[in-house]
């Protein structure tokens, strides 16, 4: 009796849920998903539930229901280890499972510099969890000083939902916020920042953190009450990968195709993409593409046919919530920069787009 080609995908994640209708075409596939949480956490979404009644847990997707009929197994452990050569994976109970192919999506770490006391005092915000746990510690300092480290995508949208309720300074180290636009969109959402109340220092880093002070290098010491780091993502530490070459800063190394070692790829934030010194956007949609791609990839191997043509990230915009009511970005391949009202209506748009999207990709794979 033939066996069944069993394919493993690590991180439900943007990526992650992408690849599954791919390798659901597998002829004789058999599809399971490791990952240790209940659903699909929607992160580009969760600085808006810091805020109100919105609760976080409305921006988690359960897997119980979107993986319903469709026959993918969830499992709901890390991996830490995949072993190449023996087609093994290791979940965090030191259970191991086969595998034919596995697709390796987890994600980023949360990149701490080596500040005194950040990692001690900052709060992260990388995950629903992160999020939960935050809100309870806003709670208990209703009038309190926030104050939130980066302003890249993730501090810039914290500081503009957080503006709302709290006096909230922003620090980052660069001359400007925003690195991912361009310069006259980033000055842009400075001004509305601070027209919400922000208070935001730029050009000099963070030196030291205690409890209730930030010190900038060369600079004043700024108060706080809540310390959110948003300063920048890390190459995930886990799963480790047997064969897999890693860079400078922890990737593994991919191909064009996504593959890091035998059988075993990467997709998401965990591919990291290069154009000389250039790195390509870490986002939801980027995400997504690539799920697509190597699922797409692992099934023409797994048929014998030849490999597609390489992947080529495609980033067709890039948009900023500011506030409530207004955001910054563009659309169109960098063509047409968007701000104000409208831009924060795309992106709303472009949230209740996705929850539709991945239900009805899903709910076309339900078995009768």
């Amino acid at each position: 009796m033939a066996t069944a080609t069993r394919v493993a995908v690590v991180g439900g994640g943007y990526a992650g849920l992408a690849a599954l209708p791919g390798l659901l075409q597998i002829s004789g596939g058999e599809v399971h998903l490791w990952d240790p949480s209940d659903g699909q956490q929607l992160l580009p979404e969760l600085p808006s539930a810091l805020v109100g009644d919105d609760a976080v847990e409305r921006h988690v997707l359960p897997f119980a229901k979107l993986l319903a009929g469709t026959g993918v197994v969830h499992h709901p452990h890390a991996v830490v280890e995949v072993k190449s050569s023996a087609r093994l994976l290791v979940d965090d109970t030191g259970h191991q499972a086969a595998f034919d192919w596995v697709i390796v999506a987890v994600g980023t770490d949360t990149a701490w510099p080596p500040v005194p006391g950040l990692r001690r005092h900052a709060w992260p915000f990388h995950s629903a969890a992160d999020a939960q746990r935050l809100k309870r510690a806003l709670a208990a300092a209703p009038r309190g000083r926030v104050l939130v480290g980066g302003g890249g995508l993730t501090g810039v949208e914290l500081a503009g939902a957080l503006s709302e309720r709290w006096p909230v300074t922003l620090v980052e180290a660069a001359d400007r916020l925003l690195p991912s636009l361009g310069p006259g969109l980033a000055r842009y959402g400075r001004e509305r920042l601070t027209r919400a109340g922000v208070h935001v220092r730029t050009g000099r880093p963070i030196a030291r953190v205690d409890a209730g002070t930030v010190t900038l290098d060369g600079g004043p010491s700024v108060p706080w009450d809540v310390f959110i780091w948003a300063g920048g993502l890390a190459a995930p530490a886990t799963p480790m990968i047997e064969g897999a070459q890693h860079d400078n800063q922890g990737y593994a190394v991919a191909d064009p195709w996504g593959q890091v070692a035998p059988h075993v790829y990467v997709a998401g934030d965990a591919w990291l993409h290069r154009d000389g010194a250039r790195i390509g956007p870490q986002t939801a949609q980027a995400a997504t593409a690539d799920g697509q791609f190597v699922a797409e990839a692992i099934r023409r191997s797994a048929a014998g046919e030849r490999p597609s043509s390489a992947h080529t990230p495609n980033n067709c915009g890039m948009l900023v919530s500011l506030d409530p009511h207004r955001g910054v970005g563009w659309v169109v391949d960098e063509g047409l920069p968007v701000w104000g009202y409208g831009a924060r209506l795309m992106k709303d748009v472009v949230f209740r787009q996705y929850r539709h999207r991945v239900a009805a990709r899903l709910g076309t794979l339900r078995r009768p």
